[in-house]
């Protein structure tokens, strides 16, 4: 993990350098040369830069076998900004020294972000030391968001079947997708548009027919005021998308109807088109019943 940039505000000295946090041992003894140190000063930090953007799921602080009450109050923030030093990003923790255990295990539940940061907010000066520091967690799907009329629209670059994006979305944004009207459909493609990683052909929305009746809803409750399906919709089907391949020309003005442009991607595999035909276009707005929900997907969230 040494090749992992890192920081922190100061240094006491070359036995407290900020990379003998990250160097893999533990050995909680200063005059090892295995512990970080800044100098005694006021609002001490030490900071890990990914060498992506992570969901972090936990992380573990060994604290050193002496002066141990400098871990005492030390919070853990984790996000892309480094604005303030990256101490003004989100708060996964706040730790404390244990006396019957040198490492302290924090969980953070999957926060996304580039850059960790241990950080002590004390005007009383005192030196930031702990002897390593692990970070767990994966690389955060690529995203792309956009934010109009106060909605914010991202779409997740992770395939997914319907159920676990609901659930994805529910936990790490809003929900999935609510069309509530062709603005939402023009934010969706604008994002496509700009969509900088391959997206599937079909885009998961929080559209779920009732099994006991062919009746639709939104997983949001919003009013299903915005239901101009495709011709080529599957009645069958749970679950509903909209297209990331087949966005519409503005309908002319003495026509009143969108003009199709070709497919900006390759056509899916077969096997893919028979079990999701969603398509959605601004103006000319069209929502598919998909054939099927275990199609593993990008999806649309909302917050």
């Amino acid at each position: 993990m040494t090749s992992y940039p890192n920081r922190q505000s100061s240094t006491y000295s070359n036995l407290g350098k900020a990379e003998h946090a990250i160097d893999g041992n533990s050995d909680p003894e200063w005059k090892h040369y295995s512990c970080s140190s800044t100098a005694y000063e006021t609002k001490p930090w030490w900071r890990l830069e990914l060498p992506g953007v992570y969901r972090v799921s936990e992380i573990q602080v060994t604290n050193r076998n002496a002066k141990r009450k400098r871990l005492n109050s030390v919070e853990i923030f984790i996000g892309n900004s480094l604005v303030n030093n990256g101490n003004d990003n989100p708060r996964c923790a706040i730790i404390n020294d244990d006396p019957g255990c040198l490492t302290q295990t924090v969980k953070c539940w999957g926060m996304a972000g580039r850059f960790i940061n241990l950080y002590r907010s004390f005007d009383v000066a005192d030196a930031l030391t702990f002897c390593e520091v692990k970070v767990y967690g994966e690389p955060a799907a690529p995203s792309m968001s956009i934010q109009k009329m106060g909605r914010n629209i991202t779409i997740v670059g992770t395939r997914l079947c319907w159920s676990d994006a609901l659930l994805y979305c529910r936990d790490s944004h809003w929900d999935l997708l609510s069309l509530i009207g062709p603005e939402d459909q023009e934010m969706i493609d604008e994002l496509v548009a700009r969509a900088t990683f391959p997206l599937t052909s079909q885009l998961w929305v929080g559209l779920r027919r009732s099994p006991s009746g062919s009746s639709w809803f939104w997983m949001s409750g919003d009013p299903m005021d915005f239901t101009r399906w495709d011709e080529g919709s599957h009645h069958s089907s749970l679950c509903g998308g909209t297209s990331s391949q087949m966005p519409y020309f503005p309908p002319p003005p003495d026509t009143g109807r969108g003009h199709i442009r070709p497919p900006t991607h390759s056509p899916p595999p077969e096997r893919e088109r028979k079990s999701a035909t969603a398509i959605g276009a601004p103006r000319l707005c069209k929502t598919r019943k998909l054939k099927g929900c275990n199609a593993r997907y990008h999806r649309v969230s909302s917050r």
